[in-house]
Parts: structure tokens; C-alpha cells; sequence
């Protein structure tokens, strides 16, 4: 109980400014450009401090005072972030429609920066699971951990976000249609 008020406690007062800039953007659309970054206010640092609070308290991750960039981008940019060594210069392989289905959010190691979609706003638990999820991936990535494969790191960071979810009710499975099997699969190595 504790622990669901101290989420609470985080929303309310990290979250809840940001309304206004929610407001002043322009609303979410399709979008005639595949690659559509803007650099989001949506995130502040207060949030993402609290969310590293968070992590390090509940995790075996370590605190940072580091911060990443946080822009929004479509599926699209993301899909070509995630997979860019797989596809062409101009990313043409993959459909908007691909991306849509494949990616949520990315973390950017090299540039130190998440990812999220075009019309995040951090007014949900969901919303705000993704970050939390992105969270762990930075943390990972300023700690330098290493992992035998790729599929490796996802395991905390979808523990976190699972836990995270579970202090509002809600699952993976509910707002990701993530399912157990689907966690094993997507989270382990298969050499």
C-alpha cells in the first residue's frame, strides 16, 4: 500500500503540470513524413529523476543523475531506429503499418535517448510504463551492464514495468496484450 501511494504521490505532482504542454501541442495524426522527431516537454526531469528513485529503490539498478533526451517520434522513426543496421540508408523496408505493430518505444544507447510515441503524455499508468520501461534500459546502459544477447536486458526492464502497472491494477497483459509466453520468448536468449 505504501508503495501505491508513493506512485501516486509521483503522478500527481510530477505528471499533472504536465497537461498544459499536452494541451499546446498539436494533436496526434497520421503524418505524411516517416521520420517525425520533436523534443518532448512532456518528460521533465523532476518525472525522470522520480522514476530513477523508483527503479533504484525497487531494482538492483543504480541511481544516476544523468538523464536522457526524451523526443517523440512516429513508429516509423522508431521501427527504423530499432532496426537500422538491418535496412537500407533510407529505411524503406518498413511500412508505417510494420512499425505500428513492432515498436512502442526505444531506448538509443549511443545517443542516450527514449523514444516515445507521437502522442505520448504521461497521463496514464500505461503511458507511464513505457518510460519507466526505457528507464531501465538507460540505467542499464550509464552502468555499462552487459548481457549475453539483447533479449537479456529486456528482462528487467519488463519486470519494472510489470511492477509498475501492478501498483495502479492494471498488467501487461491487459495494456500491451503481452502474455506470458510472450514475455519468455521476447525476454530470453535462444542460442
Amino acid at each position: 500500500m505504501r508503495k501505491l501511494m508513493q506512485a501516486a504521490a509521483l503522478i500527481t505532482v510530477v505528471v499533472a503540470p504536465t497537461a498544459a504542454a499536452a494541451q499546446s501541442s498539436p494533436p496526434p495524426g497520421p503524418t505524411n513524413r516517416i521520420i517525425v522527431e520533436q523534443s518532448s516537454d512532456r518528460a521533465s526531469d523532476a518525472l525522470l529523476t522520480s522514476i530513477v528513485t523508483w527503479l533504484s529503490t525497487n531494482f538492483d539498478l543504480q541511481s544516476t543523475k544523468l538523464l536522457p533526451k526524451v523526443k517523440l517520434a512516429s513508429a516509423a522513426a522508431m521501427t527504423q531506429r530499432r532496426y537500422r543496421t538491418f535496412l537500407g540508408a533510407d529505411g524503406a523496408s518498413v511500412s508505417p503499418s510494420e512499425a505500428a505493430l513492432t515498436t512502442v518505444a526505444i531506448y538509443d544507447q549511443k545517443e542516450t535517448t527514449i523514444y516515445l510515441p507521437l502522442d505520448w503524455t504521461g497521463q496514464t499508468p500505461a503511458e507511464l510504463s513505457v518510460l519507466v520501461h526505457e528507464m531501465v534500459h538507460h540505467l542499464q546502459n550509464v552502468a555499462q551492464t552487459k548481457f549475453e544477447c539483447p533479449q537479456a536486458r529486456e528482462q528487467l526492464a519488463y519486470a519494472a514495468q510489470q511492477r509498475w502497472l501492478g501498483l495502479f491494477g492494471h498488467t501487461l497483459q491487459d495494456e500491451f496484450q503481452i502474455d506470458p509466453f510472450t514475455l519468455l520468448v521476447t525476454t530470453r536468449c535462444m542460442h
